[in-house]
């Protein structure tokens, strides 16, 4: 009723989509990270969002995070160029600078995982409310061969409370 897809079929085992299925993201059969047993494989987003270039526009504001087609925390994009990403119910995780060089081909490099993340970020204006959404796809450094493993290579999906 409310326009969002529930149920998809092989080879998709998951779905999460939000505002009328303006966005979404769709998993297949795998371990995920945080104990799901399906991963994140692809996102959608509808043709009616605007790309977001200037991060600027993006300080200080608060991304649910979806991840494997389940919440996952939130992720909040601060002026300083970092994120900060806080699990469901945890502790909020050290800054990750440079979130800005995940726009663009070098990728934000997450020291962390050894992976680097790249990002895309999109607006749009529904009954008058902006809201903001991200789809970000975090590699392992050095691989070649592209591979979903919900370790250092996954992806995420974000959209502004």
């Amino acid at each position: 009723m409310d326009g969002n897809v529930n149920r998809v079929g092989l080879p998709f085992v998951a779905v999460t989509s939000l505002l009328g299925n303006r966005i979404a993201q769709y998993c297949t059969q795998g371990a995920g990270a945080f104990g799901s047993s399906h991963h994140g494989q692809y996102a959608y987003l509808s043709e009616d969002w605007v790309p977001v270039t200037d991060t600027s526009e993006l300080h200080g504001k608060v991304f649910n995070e979806f991840e494997d087609c389940s919440s996952t925390g939130t992720l909040e994009i601060r002026a300083d160029d970092s994120v900060v990403f806080t699990e469901n119910g945890g502790v909020p995780d050290a800054p990750n600078f440079g979130f800005s060089k995940a726009l663009t081909s070098e990728g934000m490099e997450d020291p962390a995982e050894n992976s680097i993340t790249h990002a895309k970020v999109y607006k749009i204006t529904l009954g008058g409310k902006t809201t903001y959404a991200y789809v970000g796809v975090s590699t392992q450094k050095g691989l070649t061969t592209p591979v979903i493993d919900g370790k250092a290579n996954y992806v995420t999906l974000g959209i502004s409370q």
